[in-house]
């Protein structure tokens, strides 16, 4: 074969693999349900937090370890979109979700939180475990 097409070949499938990637990205959901919070790929559940394993739920803050957060955002803007929940066990407690809406998607998880458990999660109380916090919030 010709170098040439390879190479062409190659790239072309690069930019599909890549555009099937974002796309695929985009198709994430976050459905709120009695018992959990659930992420969801075209109706399939690919991910599952109980209520009783939510700590917290607050902002993203700068310093922290990437490497003990998971990573579920449907968007490129996780600046302005960037939402962690904060778990009580496993080895990645935080979880970066990405929602249209974070505020309101925060108040509606505190509630349908609230009405499950019964406990009211605290959002922004500070953890040395999350590393130093950025002055000025977001």
């Amino acid at each position: 074969m010709n170098p040439l097409v390879l190479a062409a070949v190659t790239v072309c499938l690069v930019l599909v693999a890549v555009s099937v990637w974002f796309w695929l990205h985009g198709q994430l959901r976050y459905v709120i349900g009695k018992s959990s919070l659930r992420i969801q790929l075209f109706g399939v559940t690919l991910r599952r937090i109980p209520f009783t394993d939510i700590r917290r739920v607050g902002t993203p803050k700068r310093g922290n370890s990437r490497l003990k957060t998971e990573f579920w955002n449907s968007s490129l803007d996780v600046s302005h979109r960037g939402m962690i929940v904060h778990r009580l066990t496993g080895w990645r407690r935080r979880i970066l979700l990405t929602p249209l809406h974070r505020y309101a998607f925060r108040k509606e998880l505190r509630d349908a939180i609230a009405a499950a458990t019964g406990n009211q999660i605290s959002e922004d109380e500070s953890d040395p475990a999350d590393g130093p916090e950025s002055p000025g919030g977001d």
